[in-house]
């Protein structure tokens, strides 16, 4: 685990120097009020990936893969149907 908390630390800290140095670019101050609502908000950001990482949560992926691949399995057999109707009805 100490290994995945560094590279969230580490993404904090590419994410708050690129905001620093496009700042600087743009001739704006960097406030270390806005460095502390970063890290925050990445912080936050960071707490909610890792709980769409347990079990649950993917097998409710899964369930919701495997229900998109049958609606298109569906449509796809109505949309033939419905051309080989169109190609067969006679007009």
């Amino acid at each position: 685990m100490p290994g995945k908390r560094l590279g969230a630390m580490m993404f904090e800290v590419q994410i708050t120097i690129w905001v620093a140095d496009l700042y600087e670019r743009l001739s704006l101050p960097v406030l270390p009020a806005v460095v502390e609502a970063l890290q925050k908000e990445v912080a936050d950001r960071m707490k909610e990936v890792n709980r769409g990482k347990t079990d649950h949560k993917k097998r409710i992926q899964i369930q919701m893969k495997v229900a998109r691949a049958e609606e298109q399995e569906s449509q796809e057999e109505m949309g033939e149907k419905a051309s080989i109707a169109a190609y067969v009805w006679p007009g």
